[in-house]
């Protein structure tokens, strides 16, 4: 149910949770890609899933038939080989979940194998939380994860469409237009929320130059070969 899905969205102060978790060392994420990176799009923190609203999410929660969570089946959420600050933000999103929305979910901390297992195979994991880190400097790199034939549950072939369209083509323009309205569509769906986006900080000598030390905020896409 859609509804519940925005309604678990809305009921998550994202901005305050990244901030006192993290302590300065993230960004809260309004999509999959992360702040700096190609193609990044600020403006998705205004789609609705983003914004924190307790009482739309509470009225979105009974409008699917649990006010005040009554009748809400409790869930568990799989933390896949998390980190201190990972469980720390489970742990901040199911105590929103049961004070704005009264609704319980278990943590349940899990190894690769185990939420593997019960993700893919069994199918037994109603909803989980996973961290990601790119491969390289595009897009894909992120996106790639949510088609049909990729590793989630992800079903959607008007996305699939949309995406692989997108991805298959050599415009730059047109590649990244279509990859940013396949990302808007996730993050409309509320099948996907996005949490926080960590970064780290490096010292290094005065003496040093070349790509790496390039800000991402500054790289532009470039055409592929044909």
């Amino acid at each position: 149910d859609k509804n519940v899905r925005i309604a678990l969205c809305k009921a998550i102060d994202k901005s305050t949770l990244v901030s006192q978790i993290y302590q300065g060392f993230a960004h809260p994420a309004v999509g999959i890609l992360p702040k700096g990176f190609p193609n990044y799009n600020e403006e998705l923190g205004n789609l609705d899933p983003n914004v924190y609203d307790p009482e739309a999410a509470k009225k979105l929660l009974a409008d699917a038939g649990f006010a005040d969570g009554v009748g809400f089946p409790k869930l568990e959420m799989y933390i896949r080989q998390p980190t201190q600050q990972q469980v720390a933000v489970c742990e901040g999103i199911q105590a929103y979940w049961k004070e704005n929305l009264g609704i319980e979910v278990e943590l349940r901390p899990s190894d690769f194998q185990s939420f593997t297992a019960a993700a893919f195979t069994d199918k037994t994991a109603a909803m989980y939380y996973v961290g990601y880190s790119q491969d390289y400097v595009d897009p894909a790199t992120f996106l790639n994860v949510f088609r049909s034939t990729g590793r989630h549950p992800h079903k959607d072939e008007t996305w699939d469409e949309l995406y692989n369209t997108a991805n298959a083509s050599f415009d730059p323009e047109v590649r990244f237009k279509g990859m940013a309205e396949a990302e808007k569509l996730l993050v409309e769906s509320a099948a996907w929320y996005f949490v926080a986006q960590p970064f780290s900080i490096a010292l290094w000598p005065c003496n040093v130059a070349g790509p790496t030390l390039v800000p991402t905020m500054t790289l532009t896409p470039t055409p592929r070969p044909t």
